[in-house]
């Protein structure tokens, strides 16, 4: 812009001296003229017409072969002058008015292409965070479905367990049960043979005091018999009696030991049938205590593969 000033100037100047002395134009002239126009032609349209006014004004005012008096010449050259000066201040107007805006146009694309590219890059951070949440949101998902299953897998293990311990349970109810009735039977049935025994034994007992009873008496009869004669075959014959009936009286205890060995045997035998029962019960739950341990363990581990799967997908 300084330097069309200048240019202008020098325009202003040629014209000027055109004015104090006209000469004819020579053909160098002519073309240093039109290379000036050439150069004035790149300013504003308002500029080029009021130098185009200026030039008709002073075109029209001094004429070929015309002479001017001095005062004439003075007021046209103060007239030329303050017109200058008006162009050059319209013309560093126009100069700030121009930069301003340029430069103003060009600090707000600055500040816009800067806001754009702020704006993009919180967009693709946004984006990149959304996928981040949402691939969280998938992973959350994918374990509470999990953890789902795995709760429904333990609900149904542990009613089948619960089952299997009902079932267990019953059995062993009524094995005990069974078992209580057969030794309530056993019990009966041998306390009525004990009382077919008591009575048994009862009886050769009785039979026992009443053969000694009457061994005595007679004894006691041949004792106080007058005659006497025969006293030592009466002995005798008392003595095997007597021998005879020590001998019937081992015999009845042999047999009245007879039902308590027997009674300790089915004690014992007792004793041994419950033990192996609750032996037997105790090892029965045992097994089903390992197989639901068992089945447990492998369900859980079934759903930390099935999890580990999930999370690996």
């Amino acid at each position: 812009m300084e330097k069309q000033t200048m240019q202008v100037r020098e325009v202003l100047s040629e014209r000027e001296a055109e004015i104090t002395g006209p000469e004819p134009l020579t053909p160098e002239a002519q073309a240093k003229a039109q290379a000036q126009e050439d150069i004035v032609s790149h300013l504003l349209p308002a500029m080029i017409s009021r130098f185009k006014a200026v030039r008709i004004m002073q075109l029209h005012a001094i004429g070929p072969g015309e002479v001017l008096d001095g005062q004439h010449m003075a007021q046209k050259e103060s007239r030329y002058k303050e017109q200058v000066d008006k162009l050059e201040l319209e013309l560093a107007q126009v100069q700030r008015s121009h930069d301003a805006p340029t430069t103003l146009s060009r600090d707000q694309t600055i500040n816009s292409f800067t806001a754009v590219e702020d704006l993009h890059a919180k967009h693709e951070d946004t984006a990149r965070k959304l996928e981040q949440v949402q691939a969280k949101e998938t992973e959350l998902k994918n374990i509470e479905k999990t953890k789902a299953e795995h709760a429904a897998a333990v609900e149904a293990l542990k009613g089948q367990d619960a089952g299997a311990l009902k079932v267990k349970g019953e059995e062993v109810d009524a094995l005990m049960t069974t078992l209580k009735e057969e030794n309530e039977s056993n019990a009966t049935s041998f306390r009525s043979e004990l009382s077919e025994a008591s009575a048994t034994l009862e009886k050769p007992h009785q039979e026992r005091e009443e053969a000694c009873g009457k061994l005595q008496k007679e004894y006691e009869e041949a004792l106080s018999s007058a005659d006497g004669r025969t006293p030592r075959s009466q002995a005798f014959k008392f003595r095997i009696e007597v021998e005879a009936l020590k001998a019937k009286d081992e015999q009845i205890s042999t047999d009245m030991s007879r039902p308590e060995e027997y009674y300790n045997e089915l004690t014992e035998l007792r004793t041994s049938h419950g033990e192996a029962t609750q032996k037997r019960a105790f090892m029965e739950d045992m097994n089903l205590k390992k197989e639901l341990a068992i089945l447990q363990e492998e369900s859980e581990d079934k759903a930390e593969n099935e999890e580990a799967a999930n999370l690996r997908r």
